[in-house]
C-alpha cells in the first residue's frame, strides 16, 4: 500500500488560534515504520513551525518498539505519557474482528508539540451493537494549544520551581537553573518532554535518588551542570540519569563524588551517548559499571570526547561500560587514575554484533585492576581498555597514549596467579588495528604481557608507527616501523627520559601534567631505545593511511592534523601517542610527593626542563 500523512492548517474562529493536524497510517514492515515516523516528524515540524502540532493514527506498532518511538520524540511528546490526569478507558486500542471483549495491542497515538494535554479517553464502547464499530478503539484527547510566541526558556531558583518546569516543559524548551544547591532528596525530577537543562558550575544537583526519571523515548542534554554527592541503590539503573529512548547528551558537566550499587551512573539504555567537554571525578559504583554504561541497538552509537575519567572506581569498568550492538567513538578524552576489580577502565563488551571502535587521541596512563582472588578467566583484564567484539568488527587505536597502567592478580598476597594475562590492552575477540600509539610501561602481574594481550594474535590488522615496552610486554607482532626497547625494564627507563615520571618495584609511574585543561602527558625527548621518534608526517595521520574513520565523519576521509590538547601536528616530524613533544604546560602537578620522585625525573616548564629534588627546583645545570 502507498502510506501517506493528510495534514490541514486549521483556525480556531473564536480564539484565532492556528494549530495543524495530520492523520497518518504506518506500513507493517518494521523499517517503513521507522522511516515513516522519522519523515513525519521531520515534515510535520516544517509545515507547522512556531504553531502547535498533532498527528494521530494506526502506526503499527507497540510502545516497546524503539525506533518510530524515537524518531516521534525528535519533535513530539506522546499525549498519552504527558497527560495531566490518569488515562481513562482502554490501555489497547487494537480489537481483531471488532471484538467487543477488548482490545488486545496499543498500537494507535496521538502525538503533539506545543499542546498540553487535559484529558485522555480510549472508548471501547459498542454503542449498544454486538461489535465494536471498528478494529480500533477511538482516542479522545482535551487539549490546550499553547501560544507559538511563549518563553521557550524557564529559569528556576530551587528544587520546587525546577520539579514544576520538569513537569511542564514543551518539546525542545530549556530549563535553566540559577547557581546553587538543588537537593532532589529521595524523589526523582521527572522529566516529561525532551528538552534541554542547562547552568553553570555552580548549580549543582544532588539527591539519594535517581536524579532524572525520565518518559519513556524523551530525550535530555544537560550543559553544564555539575552533579555533586549523589547516593544511588542497587534498584536505580543509572543513579544519575537512565535514557529510555532516542538520546541523552551530556556538555561541559562535572558529576564528582557520586555513588551507586546500580549499573552506571548514567545509564544509555536503547538511547544514543554523547558526552562532551565533562569531567568525572571520584565515583564509586559497589557492584557492576561505572560511571557510563550503554546498552542498545546498533542505532545508539556512543561518542566520548574531550572529557576526563579521574579517580573512578567500579568492579567493572569505572569509566564506561559498554554491551550496546552500536559503534562508539573517543576521541581527546583522558582517563587518569580509575580502579577495577574485573575488566577495563573502559570495558566494550558486545561479542555478537559490536564493530567499528575507535579511539583518537585519547590517554590512558595509572589505571588498575587489582583482583585479590576469585576464579580466573578470560573475562578478566584491560587495565586500560577491555574489548570483546564481533570477529567482524575493529577495534582502532590511533595516536593514544597508554603507559603506567596496572593488571595485578593474585592468588594469595604476594603471590600472582600464573593463568592471568592481564595487560593494558586486552583483546579478547575482534580485530585489532593500531596507529601512531605509544602503548609502553604497562605492568602485569604474570611475567610479561603488559602492554598488549590478544586471544587470536592473527586478529591484528596492522601495528603502524607504534611505540611499545618490548617485545616480551605484549603477544602481538611488532609492524615494521614500530619501536620498542630490548625488555620491559629497559622500556621503563627510557619512558623516564621520554615523558619524566620515575620506576617504582618496576612499575613506572608517569606524572600527569595540565595543558591548558588536558590532563596528560607531552614527551620531553624525541628519542627512545636511541631512535628518534620525530618522524610522523602528515600522511601517517591520514584516515585513508590508517583504513578507518578516525575523525568520525562518516568515512575513511580527512587528517588527524592536531593533538589532544589543540596543538597542531608537526607535519614533517610528529611524534606516536596523543600529545605532541616539547608542549608547555600550563600548570604543575597540583600534588607532587617528593619521596616518590626520582632525582632524575625532568619536567617540562616555560620551554625549559628541570629537575624536582627535596622540595626544590633546579634546571638541568644545577642550579
Amino acid at each position: 500500500y502507498i502510506r501517506m500523512t493528510v495534514w490541514a492548517k486549521l483556525k480556531d474562529r473564536q480564539s484565532g488560534e492556528i494549530f495543524v493536524f495530520g492523520a497518518t497510517h504506518l506500513d507493517l514492515n518494521p523499517v517503513s515504520i521507522r522511516e515513516g515516523a522519522r519523515v513525519n516528524a521531520e515534515q510535520l515540524s516544517q509545515i507547522a513551525g512556531d504553531y502547535p502540532c498533532i498527528v494521530a493514527g494506526d502506526m503499527n506498532c507497540e510502545p516497546i518498539d524503539h525506533d518510530p518511538h524515537a524518531n516521534f520524540g525528535t519533535y513530539f511528546a506522546n499525549a498519552r505519557q504527558i497527560c495531566k490526569v490518569e488515562p481513562r478507558g482502554s490501555y489497547n486500542t487494537f480489537s481483531s474482528g471488532m471484538n467487543p471483549i477488548g482490545a488486545s495491542k496499543l498500537i494507535d497515538f496521538v502525538y503533539v508539540h506545543g499542546i498540553e494535554i487535559e484529558d485522555y479517553y480510549v472508548s471501547s464502547s459498542t454503542i449498544g451493537r454486538s461489535l465494536l464499530p471498528s478494529d480500533h478503539l477511538p482516542t479522545v484527547c482535551k487539549m490546550t494549544m499553547l501560544s507559538p510566541d511563549r518563553e521557550r526558556k524557564h529559569t528556576v531558583t530551587n528544587v520546587e520551581e525546577l520539579r514544576q518546569a520538569a513537569r511542564t516543559v514543551q518539546p525542545n524548551d530549556t530549563i535553566v537553573l540559577t547557581d546553587g544547591e538543588y537537593d532532589l532528596a529521595e524523589t526523582s525530577l521527572a522529566i516529561a518532554n525532551t528538552c534541554v537543562m542547562e547552568g553553570s558550575e555552580k548549580a549543582v544537583l544532588t539527591g539519594k535518588c535517581q536524579l532524572f526519571q525520565l518518559a519513556d523515548f524523551v530525550s535530555l542534554t544537560i550543559n553544564g551542570i555539575t552533579v555533586r554527592d549523589a547516593v544511588g541503590t542497587i534498584e536505580m539503573q543509572g543513579s544519575v540519569v537512565q535514557g529510555q529512548g532516542n538520546w541523552l547528551t551530556l556538555n561541559s558537566c562535572t558529576v564528582e563524588n557520586c555513588t551507586t550499587e546500580g549499573n552506571g551512573l548514567i545509564n544509555s539504555n536503547l538511547c544514543a551517548l554523547n558526552v562532551d567537554s565533562c569531567v568525572f571525578r571520584n565515583n564509586k559504583s559497589v557492584n557492576a559499571w561505572g560511571v557510563l554504561y550503554a546498552t542498545g541497538n546498533t542505532r545508539c552509537p556512543v561518542t566520548v570526547t574531550n572529557s576526563l575519567f579521574d579517580g573512578n572506581e567500579a568492579y567493572d569498568a569505572p569509566a564506561l561500560g559498554m554491551t550496546s550492538e552500536a559503534d562508539a567513538y573517543f576521541y581527546g578524552n583522558s582517563f587518569i587514575n580509575n580502579k577495577a576489580e574485573n575488566m577495563g577502565t573502559v570495558a566494550i563488551n558486545c561479542p555478537t554484533n559490536a564493530k567499528d571502535i575507535r579511539f583518537v587521541n585519547n590517554t590512558f596512563a595509572k589505571n588498575s585492576i587489582d583482583i585479590e582472588s576469585g576464579f580466573i578467566n578470560q573475562g578478566i583484564g584491560g587495565s586500560a581498555i577491555y574489548a570483546q567484539i564481533s570477529n567482524t568488527g575493529t577495534l582502532t587505536l590511533m595516536s593514544n597514549t597508554v603507559v603506567g597502567n596496572v593488571t595485578a592478580c593474585w592468588e594469595e598476597p604476594g603471590v600472582p596467579a600464573d593463568d592471568f594475562e592481564g595487560s593494558a590492552l586486552y583483546v579478547l575477540s575482534g580485530k585489532l588495528l593500531l596507529a601512531n600509539n605509544i602503548i609502553a610501561g604497562n605492568f602485569s602481574s604474570t611475567s610479561g604481557i603488559g602492554d598488549i594481550y590478544m586471544a587470536t594474535p592473527n586478529m591484528l590488522k596492522n601495528s603502524l608507527s607504534n611505540l611499545f615496552s618490548s617485545e616480551d610486554n605484549r603477544n602481538i607482532e611488532s609492524g615494521l616501523f614500530d619501536w620498542e626497547a630490548t625488555d620491559y625494564t629497559t622500556a621503563c627507563s627510557e619512558l623516564v627520559n621520554l615523558f619524566g615520571g620515575y620506576v617504582d618495584n618496576n612499575i613506572y609511574k608517569p606524572v600527569m601534567y595540565d595543558y591548558d585543561g588536558v590532563i596528560a602527558l607531552s614527551p620531553i625527548s624525541t628519542r627512545y631505545a636511541d631512535q628518534d621518534i620525530n618522524i610522523l608526517q602528515s600522511s601517517d595521520f591520514e584516515a585513508a593511511t590508517v583504513g578507518s574513520d578516525i575523525l568520525n565523519v562518516g568515512s575513511t576521509s580527512g587528517t588527524l592534523t592536531v593533538d589532544q590538547a589543540g596543538n597542531t601536528r608537526d607535519t614533517k616530524h610528529s611524534v606516536p601517542g596523543a600529545m605532541e613533544a616539547l608542549q608547555t604546560p600550563t600548570e604543575l602537578p597540583q600534588v607532587m610527593n617528593t619521596a616518590l620522585v626520582a632525582p632524575n625525573a625532568k619536567w617540562l616548564i616555560n620551554g625549559n626542563f628541570y629537575i624536582r629534588h627535596r622540595h626544590k627546583w633546579y634546571d638541568v645545570l644545577g642550579r
